[in-house]
């Protein structure tokens, strides 16, 4: 057994006695110190990571790229632009530009029309164009056939770029991608530094935030030790000799418990590339723009698919930990484990009445908060829009704390995972058979329990008032 495996093993078997145990006995401070010291550093090797891609020279070198979009029933005005964009970039040497459509029935053509009708609107497009209509078979699918089209078209080509159909490249978001991927012949993948450009609601603003920390933080940490664990589907990289015949057998042949996988595309790509001993990379300087959910309703719909995914892609991280820095295996711990703590701290069996105990953990809650959202403000150059940082905790808690514990529990699961914009249950019947009712019955009972505890807490009071 690799030594890193025989670690993670013996470290999860630890937590998973000691922390109920510290819990019990009221004496959980070296877990949090432990927290304390894991996010401190992640921080400093984010800013290795941002300084590492910006001293990055290249020289001369114009590797080859081919670029892919993926897109499925797009909304019309958010696949020309993202169409345009990439027209619009400065990068040279693109090889070609093909857009695989999951769809080939007449309402799906008008993604065709506007492809078409786009290009012929940019006569100085050098390189070839081409939109391929497929039989509905999901995303997955889709990738794996641009990525056999190009291995077979294209065989002199370095780097293929895939996108979703909602992406809004800038103008050097191409070319600060491949410097990160050229910089490093060990480098297998990279992605960029997602931000959303549909910012007209509340919740689109708090993820905005979110998605600043995990990926000039979060996942610049990872970088900075080559071991990115997800290339986002909206603007990745690969090198193309990795994609090898093999690899997207098993990418598109993914299963679990004997089903066949859809959702999870770009973890699992990610994964495979990572177990075969590649780098994974992110470069804060390739700034993409992506659509987000407006609603509660599409915003839990999205946080379960991914956070099914993730668990079901847990076997392929731990089975890429013997291939990487010791840094994935401890990513992997926090990741597992940090959700099921805050958990298990306020399950009935566990909880204290201790009110100043009570206290003490709330501050040292909103000070962690706190301090996030300043190193936040000082990655983004103090952008005010980072400040909408400090409602992801309390989202984190309310909503997405309920909507882990029901991911884990149907993890098997395969519904509900289309992007479509348009899908909802069409009857009482299909509604109680979908995840929404689930959804909304978990965050119910959760703060439910919450709320519970919080009278067991301080009903006395209230009694001698």
């Amino acid at each position: 057994m690799n030594w890193k495996i025989f670690l993670l093993i013996v470290l999860s078997l630890s937590m998973t006695i000691g922390y109920p145990y510290s819990i019990i006995i009221h004496q959980n401070l070296f877990f949090g110190l432990l927290i304390l010291i894991y996010c401190i550093v992640q921080i400093l090797f984010a800013i290795k990571n941002l300084y590492a891609m910006r001293s990055i020279d290249i020289g001369d070198a114009s590797p080859s790229v081919c670029i892919l979009v993926i897109g499925y029933r797009e909304n019309p005005s958010y696949w020309v632009q993202c169409l345009r964009s990439i027209i619009g970039s400065r990068y040279e040497n693109i090889t070609a530009l093909h857009a695989f459509i999951d769809g080939d029935q007449p309402e799906d053509q008008y993604m065709r029309t506007l492809f078409e009708d786009t290009i012929l609107e940019h006569a100085s497009v050098s390189y070839p164009t081409r939109i391929h209509m497929r039989a509905h078979a999901g995303k997955r699918h889709a990738m794996e056939a641009g990525f056999r089209h190009v291995l077979e078209n294209y065989p002199e080509n370095e780097y293929i770029i895939i996108m979703d159909s909602d992406t809004v490249v800038r103008p050097d978001a191409v070319q600060k991608l491949i410097e990160c991927m050229h910089a490093d012949p060990r480098n297998g993948c990279a992605t960029g530094n997602l931000r959303i450009f549909n910012k007209t609601t509340w919740l689109a603003r708090i993820i905005d935030a979110r998605y600043s920390y995990a990926f000039m933080i979060e996942r610049g940490a990872m970088s900075a030790m080559g071991v990115m664990n997800c290339c986002s589907g909206p603007f990745s990289i690969y090198r193309q000799a990795v994609l090898d015949q093999k690899l997207l057998d098993e990418f598109v042949n993914q299963n679990y418990c004997g089903r066949a996988v859809g959702p999870g595309d770009d973890r699992h790509l990610t994964l495979l590339v990572l177990g075969r001993g590649h780098f994974s990379r992110q470069t804060p300087l390739a700034i993409i723009e992506t659509e987000t959910p407006d609603t509660m309703h599409r915003y839990f719909q999205q946080q379960l698919r991914w956070m099914r995914s993730f668990y079901r892609e847990q076997i392929w991280q731990i089975r890429a930990i013997p291939h990487q820095s010791v840094y994935l295996m401890i990513i992997t711990l926090y990741e597992l484990f940090f959700p099921i703590f805050i958990i298990m701290s306020l399950f009935p069996i566990f909880q204290i009445r201790d009110r100043t105990l009570f206290f003490m953990r709330l501050l040292i809650a909103i000070g962690i908060l706190l301090v996030r959202t300043l190193i936040l403000l000082c990655f983004t150059r103090f952008r005010p829009e980072s400040l909408w940082n400090l409602f992801v905790f309390p989202m984190y808690f309310i909503y997405l704390l309920p909507l882990k514990l029901y991911a884990m529990l149907s993890v098997g699961a395969q519904g509900w995972i289309t992007s479509a914009r348009n899908q909802y249950p069409r009857s009482i019947m299909d509604l109680f058979r979908s995840d929404i009712f689930f959804i909304y019955a978990s965050i119910f009972l959760w703060n439910g329990m919450l709320a519970y505890l919080l009278f067991l807490m301080f009903h006395d009071t209230a009694i001698k008032t």
